[in-house]
């Protein structure tokens, strides 16, 4: 099994949610969350499905203002064991995507993943695994970087392997495709990579502000990574060889 990258285990998540002031391990936290759910209706009865829950503050958050009964899912199992405890009106499963229809045995009105898709590294499989979960005429919503180089593969497109973890962008060339042979019909896509930089820039300034505090609650190393890789980021999105994405699809029917 890959080695997961620091950002990406529980001490990495609790760093990103003191820097979001917040439960997210997102780009734009809240704002994030209102954007991709602003064409939605609120009904208290819908189900909707979080992949890649991390701390379990996107699930709370979109309970509480979207109504409807929310489950989150993440591999990482103190992750799930702080939001089980934090958010009991939530529910959450601990399981990688590809082993969701077998742990979850409902089936939901919407999914949504933010900030998750871009680590599976099977994602044709991954989406249709949800596929399986979803109703008839339900939505996906995937709020996630993209892969903005028609021709090429982005530079900081990675695998993964025994040592590293995946970082697989949304590929703007093939995503319908994708999307079409996992059971999905495309709806939207909204280019969000000037959000992105914004999201990226405030982001970096409260690393930077808190350099000491963190140093203190986390780690140096933790704060250098999170600095390298959170500057690494700003700069590609910048050079235009990473961008982000808000897209939507729903359950193709066959007749």
């Amino acid at each position: 099994m890959a080695q997961r990258e620091p950002l990406r285990t529980y001490s990495g998540k609790q760093l990103v949610s003191f820097l979001r002031k917040g439960d997210f391990a997102h780009a734009g936290e809240e704002e994030a969350i209102d954007l991709a759910f602003s064409n939605f209706e609120h009904r208290p009865k819908q189900t909707i499905l979080d992949v890649g829950c991390g701390l379990g503050g996107t699930a709370d958050y979109i309970q509480k203002h979207y109504l409807g009964q929310v489950t989150g899912l993440d591999i990482e199992k103190k992750t799930i064991l702080y939001a089980q405890k934090k958010y009991p009106a939530c529910v959450f499963h601990c399981c990688d995507v590809l082993n969701a229809a077998q742990v979850i045995t409902q089936t939901f009105d919407i999914i949504c993943l933010f900030n998750s898709f871009y680590a599976f590294s099977e994602p044709l499989l991954a989406l249709r695994t949800l596929n399986k979960l979803i109703k008839v005429k339900g939505k996906i919503i995937v709020f996630d970087y993209s892969d903005p180089c028609l021709k090429e593969i982005t530079p900081l497109f990675r695998a993964g392997d025994k040592n590293t973890s995946p970082f697989m962008p949304i590929p703007l060339r093939s995503i319908d495709s994708l999307l079409a042979q996992s059971g999905w019909q495309p709806l939207k896509k909204i280019d969000l990579s000037l959000q992105y930089i914004q999201w990226y820039t405030q982001l970096i300034d409260r690393l930077l502000e808190n350099e000491n505090e963190i140093m203190r609650l986390f780690s140096q190393s933790l704060f250098q990574k999170a600095l390298e890789t959170y500057s690494s980021i700003k700069k590609s999105l910048i050079a235009g060889v990473l961008g982000g994405i808000l897209l939507c699809a729903e359950k193709r029917v066959i007749a």
